[in-house]
């Protein structure tokens, strides 16, 4: 069974699905706006704005199937740099909503009675598809890795090769031939 909607929900927002539990088969309309609160993933702070979820629900016995797309932009910082950086997010989604649980099926959501909340569906489906890291520029060139400068602000007068990355130590300790 999916575990609740935890410590990112925000205020739920509920579908009203007796229509489509009504009349099984017969898809419905669905464009609807989801408030995701901002978390930390990986010690990065992640922000989202204009979460949407548009598609379709059609009812199938005691469940509901939610086929359609979550869009929505990204907030959170540079991988190389450190500045704010920001990402489109787009991905599709095909879930069930069921009324009671089922151990063959331990991925379903849960109905709330003629309701459903969308949350959980939509913050699972926006993790799995955010990128491993964020850029605020594709050829963002980062601090250098010597002096620590910001190379978006600054070159720095490094030498090109002339200065040993301080880690070099530890190869010169591998490469020696005496026993530990």
């Amino acid at each position: 069974m999916r575990r609740p909607y935890g410590p990112t929900e925000v205020n739920a927002v509920f579908i009203n699905v007796s229509k489509p539990l009504k009349n099984p088969g017969q898809p419905y309309p669905l464009d609807q706006a989801v408030e995701i609160a901002p978390e930390v993933i990986l010690d990065d702070p992640v922000s989202y704005e204009s979460v949407r979820l548009t598609g379709e629900i059609c009812g199938a016995g005691d469940a509901v199937r939610v086929t359609g797309t979550i869009s929505c932009m990204i907030h959170s910082r540079c991988a190389r740099c450190l500045r704010p950086a920001m990402t489109a997010l787009e991905t599709a989604v095909d879930e069930v909503f069921a009324r009671d649980a089922d151990p063959e099926y331990p991925d379903r959501y849960l109905l709330n009675g003629y309701q459903l909340d969308p949350g959980p569906m939509v913050h699972e489906a926006l993790l799995l598809a955010m990128p491993l890291r964020f850029l605020c520029r594709e050829d963002c060139p980062g601090f250098c890795p010597v002096c620590g400068i910001d190379l978006n602000q600054a070159l720095c007068t490094c030498p090109k090769g002339g200065t040993r990355n301080p880690f070099a130590a530890l190869s010169d300790l591998r490469n020696m031939d005496e026993e530990v």
